[in-house]
């Protein structure tokens, strides 16, 4: 039996159900697998879990207390009366290191705790999993924003700020200059060229990137975030943020011929490979 545990925004939920998926479809495995959604009631950051929300295709084979006593045995009961206590078996594994490392695929059971930022994880099941992240039909709003961009080369940009401004792991990688560049990329490789900004900051984004051909994405707010990813799954190309929104965004667009520009680094510390969480075929800057 596996359980993977499921918690945080949007785009690392959908990376740990994306290493759940590749374990569910394993047929070798050892007993089935199941979703881990239990942290989410004390979870008051984002917008809880959104999985089930949003994308209808999804597995819902969530753990219960007959599974974790099964997975953990003595562990378990222990737990309940000193709680780190189930993470002291040989069957809880936590991901120590954040880049990717396929021996955690060949392990035949436990409980998996970790973020899985690697598209190395579930590259032999991306069609299923293309499938299961399907949105739903867009709204009236943001249809018709798509529509009046037909015939356009429609380039997202995604800059996130907020609580990437001064954190230290993330702060000073997708500076101004990286986006100037990255627009640059476009404008000059690129015909017709129209970018479409999503930011949590759209102020900044209108005094700092003085661009013509754009358009601000500013009215998919609580509930309705996804609906920026999904935007950006749309348009013809992407540049992201180091951030697992956009990464999605990115991932999710079918465009055979995107261009995906990327930051150099995705954190500040050196535990995670660009090489590792960006595919080869997107262009790092």
């Amino acid at each position: 039996m596996k359980i993977i545990k499921v918690l945080g925004g949007l785009g690392n939920q959908m990376f740990q159900y994306a290493f759940y998926l590749n374990h569910a479809s394993n047929n070798n495995s050892k007993g089935a697998s199941f979703l881990d959604i239990s942290g989410f009631g004390k979870y008051k950051l984002h917008n809880g879990y959104e999985l089930e929300k949003i994308f209808k295709n999804i597995d819902k084979k969530y753990a219960s207390n007959h599974d974790f006593k099964a997975l953990f045995g003595i562990f378990y009961y222990v737990s309940k009366v000193i709680k780190p206590a189930f993470k002291k078996s040989k069957k809880y594994i936590k991901q120590k290191e954040l880049e990717f490392d396929p021996a955690y695929l060949k392990l035949s059971e436990g409980y998996f705790s970790g973020y899985w930022q690697s598209e190395k994880y579930f590259k032999n099941v991306e069609d299923i999993l293309r499938h299961h992240f399907k949105f739903p039909a867009l709204d009236i709003r943001n249809q018709e924003f798509i529509n009046n961009l037909d015939h356009k080369n429609t380039i997202s940009i995604h800059v996130r700020r907020g609580d990437y401004v001064n954190h230290p792991d993330y702060q000073n990688i997708c500076t101004l200059e990286y986006y100037k560049k990255g627009i640059n990329y476009f404008l000059e490789n690129y015909e017709n060229c129209h970018f479409v900004i999503f930011s949590n900051e759209i102020t900044w984004c209108r005094k700092n990137l003085k661009i013509s051909n754009v358009s601000y994405v500013d009215w998919n707010n609580n509930d309705d975030c996804y609906k920026d990813m999904q935007l950006m799954s749309l348009c013809n190309h992407n540049i992201i943020a180091n951030s697992s929104f956009s990464w999605w965004g990115a991932w999710l667009n079918d465009n055979k011929h995107k261009t995906v520009i990327s930051p150099t680094k995705w954190v500040n510390q050196n535990f995670i490979d660009p090489n590792d969480i960006c595919p080869p075929q997107w262009t790092r800057i």
